[in-house]
């Protein structure tokens, strides 16, 4: 079983330059992160993108596949506002034959008509591979393994909502 140490020694054993932009948070901003774990972000989203489908309107959203759900699906809309972003979610199995089901991501705004959407993250293998060699890393350092994933893809560099942080949670299966 691995040693527990704290997030902070974790971070710093990738020896690469990182941000603490909140104060007496284990929040991280890792310069290089995705790279270091063999991820190339600019290419990776371009293979999202062009590989997996766009639900837009009131398209059907088949329930557990991998797809992007658009901010004009009438189950992304934030109080029926369209959002100038698109999204996909995975968890760390997949929904469809897990016992536990669908896990809940706890955010503002989340809508049970957007849950149909999480897929298997083994849906997208080289993302599965990259989120188990960050997970290695992770329990490799007595941290927690991570279960939910989101992608996000914003219309415009400006549109983002900015550094923000999430708490963590109890996930529970719906």
């Amino acid at each position: 079983m691995a040693q527990s140490t704290s997030l902070e020694d974790a971070v710093r054993a990738l020896k690469l330059g990182f941000d603490k932009p909140v104060e007496g948070e284990d929040v991280y901003v890792i310069h290089g992160f995705a790279q270091h774990f063999a991820l190339d972000p600019k290419a990776s989203m371009h293979r999202l993108r062009d590989e997996y489908p766009h639900r837009s309107g009131e398209d059907e959203i088949p329930w557990g596949e991998a797809q992007w759900v658009r901010g004009d699906h009438m189950a992304l809309r934030y109080r029926g506002n369209v959002l100038t972003r698109t999204k996909m979610w995975f968890q760390e199995s997949d929904p469809m034959e897990n016992v536990k089901g669908f896990l809940k991501y706890f955010y503002t705004g989340w809508q049970y008509k957007v849950m149909p959407a999480t897929a298997g993250v083994e849906k997208v293998p080289w993302l599965a591979e990259f989120t188990n060699r960050v997970n290695n890393w992770l329990v490799g350092f007595g941290q927690p393994w991570t279960n939910h994933h989101i992608v996000t893809m914003y219309e415009k560099e400006d549109c983002g909502i900015g550094m923000h942080y999430v708490r963590l949670r109890s996930n529970t299966g719906l």
